[in-house]
């Protein structure tokens, strides 16, 4: 792929000694089937994707008979970017792998900018980046632990330098101690525009997330804004039930009305779609009110 980061993983991973095997799943060349039997085959330690891909390709590998956790056994680690990974998210796809998820965020722009270390959490590169934090009015600081629009300025770049770039991202800087000795955390909470605003409550893709994955959905869901709340649809997963204290306990946490719809498995998203031969799209998650309305997001998917 024509991406930075790709080509970052590649030469880290020529560092230690280490073999690649391009296979990226956006093209005929390498479909998820293929991406799964070259992990057996080839006795794949790190898998590196983007989150999104690592779900999709372990859907796949169970639609070929095979368990992520038990049939990939060289499999020691996740290493993700791209994409935002909420605790929630990270939690799920350690759940379905049985290994642990390290990821990285930056952008074609910059790099890498945000690694985690070997205890999961995220820290600045804070030797080549100025990294702020603003609020919605793109002039003043957010409050220390505040969530706003990060803004960066490379420090030792000499060849297209960026000054207070505005990346598009929602983020979070607190400064907490870290086992590895790092104190500062920058948290990703996503695209600005994969926000939904609810009265004066704005919730973005890590609120989302954090949200649906205490329900009884691991994988595919969708939800959009109703009057004074959020409206999730989800795929039944497991056969549990939505409980009514459940949803008092989240309307209470993040004060807005929660609407639920339980939907049966491959309504969202077509997985007979992951063993095809083309490019495979991604499940859409977020929807304007008027979308979730006409139901647009009956086996959606992006390319």
């Amino acid at each position: 792929a024509i991406s930075n980061i790709a080509h970052l993983v590649t030469a880290a991973a020529h560092l230690c000694q280490s073999c690649v095997v391009p296979a990226g799943a956006r093209s005929t060349v390498s479909p998820f089937p293929r991406v799964v039997s070259l992990l057996r085959k080839l006795k794949v330690t790190v898998l590196a994707c983007l989150p999104i891909q690592a779900l999709l390709i372990a859907e796949t590998a169970e639609l070929m008979g095979f368990d992520p956790k038990v049939d990939f056994p060289d499999l020691r680690s996740l290493c993700t970017a791209g994409e935002p990974l909420s605790p929630a998210k990270r939690k799920v796809l350690t759940g379905i792998w049985g290994v642990p998820v390290y990821d990285n965020y930056g952008m074609t722009e910059i790099g890498a900018a945000v690694v985690d270390c070997e205890y999961g959490r995220p820290h600045p590169l804070e030797d080549y980046f100025l990294f702020e934090i603003l609020q919605d009015d793109l002039k003043n600081h957010a409050e220390p632990g505040e969530t706003g629009f990060l803004v960066v300025t490379t420090l030792r770049r000499n060849g297209t330098p960026m000054i207070r770039y505005l990346t598009g991202d929602r983020a979070r800087l607190t400064e907490e101690e870290c086992s590895c000795g790092n104190i500062r955390k920058l948290e990703i909470h996503g695209r600005i525009e994969h926000t939904i605003m609810v009265e004066s409550r704005r919730f973005d893709l890590w609120d989302l997330e954090e949200i649906v994955f205490q329900l009884p959905c691991r994988r595919f869901w969708a939800v959009g804004p109703v009057p004074g709340g959020l409206h999730f649809v989800i795929e039944n997963e497991s056969d549990s039930e939505v409980s009514p204290e459940l949803l008092r306990e989240l309307e209470e946490t993040y004060e807005v009305k929660i609407q639920v719809t339980v939907v049966p498995k491959g309504t969202l998203y077509d997985r007979d779609e992951l063993l095809s031969i083309g490019v495979v799209g991604k499940p859409q998650y977020i929807y304007t009110a008027q979308e979730m309305a006409e139901q647009k997001y009956l086996k959606s998917a992006r390319i």
